[in-house]
C-alpha cells in the first residue's frame, strides 16, 4: 500500500516539482529571448512611449538616469540576454509628463 512508503511519495512528488518548475523556466526563458525578434525589433521608434518599450520586450535589467538637457531629464534602460545574446539600450527624454524614446541601440549575435 502507498501510504507505507511516506519517504519514496515524497521524493517523488520532490521530483516532479522541480521538473515542473524547469519547464516553466524554459518557458519563460523562451519568451524572453524571443522579446528582441526582428518583427518587435523594426517596431521600434523614435518617440514611442517607455510603456510600449515595456509591452514589446518587458521591464529592463538595468536603469540609468541622466540629464541629457537643461530642461530635461532622460533615462537608460539596459537589456540583457543569453542565447540568443541581446544587449539592447533605449534612451528616453522627460517630456512633459510622458518618457518618449530619444534613441536607440540593438545587438543581437546569432541572428
Amino acid at each position: 500500500m502507498m501510504i507505507d512508503r511516506p519517504k519514496e511519495i515524497l521524493a517523488f512528488l520532490a521530483v516532479v516539482l522541480l521538473l515542473l518548475s524547469g519547464c516553466e523556466t524554459s518557458a519563460q526563458f523562451t519568451k524572453a529571448s524571443s522579446s528582441f525578434s526582428t518583427e518587435n525589433v523594426l517596431k521600434i521608434k523614435e518617440g514611442m512611449t517607455q510603456e510600449a518599450v515595456v509591452a514589446l520586450f518587458g521591464y529592463p535589467n538595468n536603469v540609468r538616469s541622466m540629464t541629457c538637457s537643461l530642461k530635461n531629464k532622460c533615462k537608460a534602460w539596459e537589456y540583457e540576454q543569453d542565447a540568443p545574446r541581446v544587449r539592447a539600450r533605449f534612451v528616453f527624454e522627460n517630456v512633459g509628463d510622458s518618457w518618449i524614446v530619444e534613441d536607440f541601440d540593438i545587438q543581437r549575435d546569432g541572428t
